[in-house]
Parts: C-alpha cells; structure tokens; sequence
C-alpha cells in the first residue's frame, strides 16, 4: 500500500501499489493523477531515481507519465516525461514550461531515470540498467531554489481517449 507518512496520493482510485510497484491508471476524461512526497528534500548534491516499469500506452496522442518530478511548487518544477514515445526533459519556471531535450523513446534503454545535481548543474539522465548512465542534457544556474522541494510521480492525459491506460513505477531511489 501507498504510506500516507510519506506520500500525497492524489485519488486513491487511479493510484495504487502492487507487487511494490507504483500504478497510476488513467481514465477516459483527461486528467492527471500520482503521488506527491510529505516530506521536503534538497537536490542540491544529490538525485532522484526511479525505474520504469511502463510508460503506458504512449499510441495515445494525450498520455504523459512523469516518473520524476522535482516540485518547488506548482509553477516551478523539474520533470521527465514520456509522451508519445519521446522521452524529455522539461523544466517549468514561473509557470512557463519548456523541453530542454527530447530523444525517441526505448524502454530497453531507457529503463531508469535520474535527476540530479552536481556543483551548480542540474542533469537529466537515463540508463538501461541503473549502473550507467547517459546524460540527455544540463542546466546550469539553477531556475528556482532547489533545496526545499517534493518528489512527484504521475500520469494521465491532457484530452479524452477512448480507453484507459496504466503507467508503473518502481526502485524510487532504489539501484540495482
């Protein structure tokens, strides 16, 4: 089950653990759901990791799953996504959001995704297997302050499809 000491979930019926696993189900309405921390963390020298399990059915021209978000607040945030069998790196700032880097997506080799930051510069990276890493981009001079914010998992889609989708998550900052 989902700990609620530890994470926000944003509808108890889209989002779900299984087999220790993070399922967030969309429906035919656009929308989105997942979970957000309780807990504030700082990325500064740090990272996030997750592993994909799946990104869903990325045929649907709507469906985004979002296996990290880097949350300040709504209007500021960094992200991976996946959409439309392209994976990206997205930063919002001040409510303005923009893909930094984007690259066709291949969940054999793009299985694990990290955001992390390393003297002053922020790096969206994938991996295969979670041991090495290939960096798609980086940002210097940090948008926003990094030092307070929540991790976020999510999915869903931002038009109605005609039938639902599952994106699952796993190993949040757990490697092999």
């Amino acid at each position: 089950s989902i700990d609620t000491n530890t994470w926000n979930n944003w509808n108890t019926a889209q989002v779900t653990a299984a087999n220790q696993q993070l399922k967030i189900s969309t429906v035919t309405t656009s929308g989105y759901y997942g979970v957000g921390s309780t807990n504030k963390y700082s990325l500064a020298g740090s990272a996030v990791t997750t592993q994909v399990v799946s990104a869903g059915n990325q045929s649907f021209s709507s469906l985004q799953a979002y296996p990290i978000v880097i949350n300040l607040d709504g209007n500021n945030q960094l992200s991976w996504s996946i959409t439309n069998n392209t994976i990206q790196a997205v930063e919002k700032v001040q409510g303005s959001q923009t893909t930094l880097s984007s690259l066709a997506y291949n969940p054999a080799q793009q299985q694990y995704f990290r955001i992390r930051e390393a003297n002053g510069l922020v790096y969206w990276d994938y991996s295969a297997d979670g041991q090495t890493w290939t960096t798609l981009t980086s940002v210097s001079n940090w948008p926003f302050d990094l030092t307070n914010v929540d991790i976020q998992q999510m999915a869903g889609t931002w038009a109605n499809e005609a039938s639902t989708s599952t994106a699952a998550f796993d190993n949040l900052n757990l490697l092999p």
